[in-house]
């Protein structure tokens, strides 16, 4: 099997980070942050040398442990199991603590259960829908709602009237979770809106490298126009272009839109599961977990597993030794 083009773009965007990381200097908390397009390459290229089987059940117990993580959260959540930061203002934000992931984290592993069709996903796909209401994320679960609405319609047909039925009842169910949070739902994506027109004119003044990992929150009041204190760029792709340059924006935004091609022929729910998480990282700094992006790349190689062979496995050990010298070399710059 050849190297997918998306990879490609992934294995630019890791090195471009790196270099940009190295002529700005990448502050202390950026580290990690410099290093996640590298391990995301390492995840990928780990999972495409995996036979097809593998992958599904790679995919299958990531999303048994999604059902336990979120027995975990719903306990966290009712104050049986204390948890520090599980919980903030009613709204749950286990296990990353932040709220829109972990939503957008418990809704792809809903949807992937109409892939996988694993038992024991099956039985704790109700915790998960639970865990993913009880985030209240107005995003993450209408991006949910809208995907597995279309998902059950390419599945059963627009003539179904039982999908009609299952789809609007899921709407109905998920507004009730979130209608207490209207207004500031729409007050946020407005900030989040000048966030990304910030960002891009941050971007005009440092196209090339960007301003290196991290430190965004120390130009950031150079180009805000708003009052806002968030020190992340709600949207993924500016933020990559804040961190690296026009060319990383351009570089991640190309193997996102390739890696959609490789969806092609896939089941609608694989389809959505790997959809939903780029179409959110749209308004938020989804890309910025790495478990979140994991999710999204073993859906991604699952799929390009149907139409071709495994790569070799001394490709991924290359990888992960690469990335490790790397990694290390940037925390002794660092210092």
């Amino acid at each position: 099997m050849r190297c997918p083009r998306p990879l490609w773009f992934l294995l630019v965007l890791a090195g471009w980070y790196l270099l940009s990381s190295l002529v700005n200097g990448p502050a202390a908390p950026g580290l990690s942050q410099a290093a996640l397009p590298l391990v995301c390459c390492l995840f990928a290229l780990l999972c495409l040398s995996l036979e097809v089987g593998e992958r599904r059940e790679l995919l299958v117990w990531v999303c048994r442990f999604g059902g336990g993580a979120a027995i975990a959260a719903l306990l966290a959540f009712l104050g049986i199991l204390p948890i520090p930061g599980s919980v903030t203002a009613q709204r749950l934000q286990f296990t990353f603590q932040y709220v829109n992931a972990a939503a957008v984290w418990f809704a792809a592993v809903l949807l992937l259960r109409g892939e996988l069709r694993d038992p024991w996903v099956n039985r704790l796909s109700p915790f998960v829908a639970a865990a993913l209401l009880l985030t209240r994320s107005a995003g993450g679960i209408g991006a949910y709602l809208a995907i597995q609405a279309l998902v059950l319609l390419a599945q059963y047909g627009r003539k179904n009237w039982k999908a009609w039925v299952v789809s609007g009842a899921a709407v109905l169910v998920g507004a009730a979770a979130v209608a207490t949070r209207f207004h500031q739902a729409l007050g946020t994506f407005q900030e989040r809106l000048v966030q990304s027109m910030d960002g891009l004119r941050g971007m005009l003044a440092a196209p090339l490298f960007g301003y290196g990992a991290g430190n965004w929150p120390q130009v950031k009041e150079l180009f805000q126009s708003y009052d806002y204190r968030a020190q992340v760029v709600h949207n993924s792709y500016v933020q990559a272009g804040v961190e690296a340059g026009f060319p990383a924006l351009l570089f991640l935004a190309a193997a996102v839109v390739l890696a959609l091609f490789l969806l092609k022929g896939s089941s609608p729910a694989l389809k959505g599961a790997a959809i939903l998480i780029p179409l959110h990282a749209v308004m938020d700094f989804t890309l910025c977990f790495f478990a979140v992006d994991a999710l999204a790349i073993a859906a991604v190689a699952l799929a390009a597993g149907k139409t071709g062979k495994p790569l070799p496995r001394w490709l991924a050990r290359a990888a992960g030794a690469v990335c490790l010298v790397f990694f290390i070399l940037l925390i002794v710059l660092r210092r």
